[in-house]
């Protein structure tokens, strides 16, 4: 995997990146998909980190205003 990065000092994925990100107040690593979902308009709405490949799939918002979902992530790299 590629460094950690701080979404509030480096930035946020690009849309469509696959991304590993670790939710608040959890130990563990969560396998996502990065997107912008249409129908949020809220200017402060940044982006969603979509799970993929669990049993049920949810979605960790990012917004400007607050770090309750989440604040770090990498980017899963594709194979050479």
């Amino acid at each position: 995997m590629s460094e950690v990065k701080d979404r509030r000092i480096d930035g946020l994925p690009n849309e469509g990146d696959v991304i590993w990100i670790k939710p608040i107040n959890t130990k563990e690593w969560v396998l996502c998909k990065w997107t912008r979902i249409k129908g949020l308009l809220d200017l402060e709405y940044l982006g969603t980190a979509l799970t993929i490949g669990r049993d049920v799939n949810i979605g960790f918002n990012a917004w400007s205003s607050n770090d309750y979902e989440f604040i770090y992530w990498q980017k899963v790299e594709k194979p050479e």
